[in-house]
């Protein structure tokens, strides 16, 4: 997928079709990766359900979109 591919180009930097295949993308996907099975309140280091890391996790709310972006062509790709 192309969304995938541009993750890791800042948007300024894409076209304006690229731009506008990657919001459509973005805006399909679901807010949170996560699945309510989350391992790492019980330690671990990357999440068995989600497969974020702690870090991914605890800042995932005040990540940008193009943040959330990376994260999301990390575990898609």
């Amino acid at each position: 997928m192309l969304a995938l591919r541009l993750a890791h180009w800042p948007l300024a930097a894409l076209s304006a079709a690229q731009q506008a295949q990657w919001q459509a993308w973005a805006q399909a996907q679901p807010d949170s990766p996560c699945i309510a099975v989350c391992s790492t309140a019980q330690g671990d280091a990357v999440c068995r359900g989600c497969r974020r890391t702690f870090d991914e996790v605890k800042a995932w709310p005040a990540l940008s979109l193009a943040d959330k972006r990376l994260v999301w062509a990390r575990l898609l790709g």
